[in-house]
């Protein structure tokens, strides 16, 4: 199974998928040298999560899962905990139509939605925010909060349709 990981750059996983298999791919992702981003959606229970945390490189939770997993009862003692804590260098936490919160090396910053839409669905938003934020940074050298900006963007255009994965815009539309 290693050599399965030997090549990547990028491992992404999420919480459908049994807790033993993201707890692999994580630490194959790591053994390999890949970055790990992880969306604990549907939240875990912490007992697991606290399993396969410190392999994480980059956590994108919502505001109810940053607070289940953390213990916290505010959005910066969640991040700051989630950092501390579990040791995971960078977490945003998506805040729907209040955009994001990011906590990297620097202090906590929270960035308004990229852009205000008339909202149809918000069912995949999460999904969508994590494809876009893996796909800008495995697609260009930029800071992390410009790729959490560009995932922001690409979210709430996706609440402008109906459904998951049909509300997705290709890369043409975004443009």
């Amino acid at each position: 199974m290693k050599n399965h990981f030997k090549e990547l750059k990028f491992v992404v996983c999420q919480n459908e998928i049994p807790v033993c298999t993201t707890r692999k791919a994580l630490e194959l992702g790591k053994l390999s040298g890949a970055k790990t981003i992880y969306s604990p959606a549907p939240c875990p229970k912490r007992e697991d999560f606290e399993t396969f945390c410190e392999k994480i490189d980059f956590l994108i939770a919502n505001e109810t899962e940053a607070l289940q997993l953390s213990g916290s009862e505010n959005i910066s003692e969640a991040v700051e905990a989630l950092q501390k804590k579990y040791k995971i260098k960078n977490v945003i936490v998506t805040l729907g139509s209040d955009g994001f919160a990011l906590k990297t090396d620097e202090e906590l910053t929270k960035h308004p939605v990229a852009e205000k839409v008339e909202v149809v669905d918000t069912t995949g938003a999460g999904d969508s925010f994590v494809g876009a934020f893996s796909h800008s940074l495995a697609s260009a050298k930029k800071s992390t909060i410009d790729h959490a900006k560009f995932a922001s963007f690409v979210a709430s255009r996706s609440t402008t349709r109906k459904g998951t994965q049909k509300s997705y815009f290709s890369r043409a539309e975004l443009a």
